[in-house]
């Protein structure tokens, strides 16, 4: 059943983040003056869907960003040597969750294999908090360096490289949610809220709709050519709708944009691109470059059934 013009205009409405923006004010604060030595060569930010403006009623927790500026890592696309961690990212870590320890009560503190996690109570919005450290890629096309951060998963051991920044991000999205007067961020907590309204037999192949991400959707939304945007979140989902399974459903390669730009993505550009940057270059594919192509078309198939 079609969720009607209304309906989809009122899940890109957006919510009071008052609060988790103050949340994110206050943890950075903390965290400044609770890392001592490690202040100085340090960057904490907020990003995610709190920072970006696209959060919804579901997922209102503070994502910060620990990034250690110096040292930083060097990744060689053409050798392709996996980064270790550093003594040093594993000391700011240490020094990371110290902080929320002793600041708040231990059993809220959860380390996780990604993050560090400072559980909500009472009206208080949980908290994930990232230690990352400064990465300097070299393409393999004409060894230009790209910025970006690598921090590790301690679960699986593996790094987790995001090539491009969140900086960068959020500065793009804000240029474009104002070049379309608002729309591309209405549509993008549409499309998020939406998941919960699928059958989970139309993701199959997916998983489940918590499968497709924010990030995923800001990427298809990203792509979508101005002209198509709409004050109607329901018109411009159903032009999302068209152009992307146009294009993903065209296997050629195709140049997509992705709100962080990483390597593993089939011939991928970011917001975060620069003057002169190379849309055309070959950047091998990867697991997101593999989403693009099939659950993209999976998921933007089923949001059919909405409209």
């Amino acid at each position: 059943m079609g969720l009607g013009r209304r309906g989809w205009q009122r899940l890109g409405e957006p919510v009071d983040t008052a609060r988790p923006l103050a949340t994110l004010g206050m943890m950075r604060r903390l965290l400044q003056h609770g890392l001592g030595p490690y202040a100085a060569y340090v960057d904490i930010f907020g990003y995610g869907s709190v920072r970006n403006g696209t959060a919804t009623a579901r997922d209102i927790d503070v994502d910060i960003m620990v990034e250690l500026l110096r040292p930083g890592l060097v990744y060689d696309h053409l050798t392709q040597e996996v980064p270790k961690p550093t003594e040093h990212w594993i000391g700011l870590r240490k020094a990371v969750e110290s902080v929320l320890v002793h600041a708040f009560d231990p059993v809220m503190v959860r380390d996780g294999d990604n993050a560090i996690t400072l559980t909500g109570e009472g009206s208080r919005v949980s908290v994930d908090v990232t230690v990352a450290q400064r990465l300097h890629t070299y393409r393999s096309d004409n060894e230009r360096e790209v910025d970006g951060l690598a921090f590790w998963d301690v679960g699986r051991r593996q790094a987790i490289f995001r090539v491009g920044h969140p900086r960068a991000h959020y500065a793009n999205v804000e240029k474009i949610d104002a070049r379309t007067s608002g729309a591309y961020r209405s549509t993008v907590r549409a499309c998020k809220l939406a998941r919960r309204h699928l059958p989970e037999t139309s993701l199959a192949g997916i998983g489940t709709g918590q499968a497709v991400s924010s990030f995923h959707i800001e990427s298809l939304l990203y792509n979508l050519p101005e002209r198509y945007f709409h004050a109607g979140v329901r018109r411009t989902v159903k032009n999302l709708r068209s152009w992307c399974l146009d294009n993903l459903d065209d296997r050629r390669a195709r140049v997509l944009r992705t709100p962080a730009e990483q390597f593993n993505l089939t011939r991928i550009i970011s917001p975060c691109d620069r003057p002169g940057d190379d849309p055309t270059s070959d950047i091998a594919p990867g697991p997101f470059g593999e989403w693009y192509m099939d659950y993209g078309r999976l998921f933007l198939e089923a949001i059919g059934d909405l409209l």
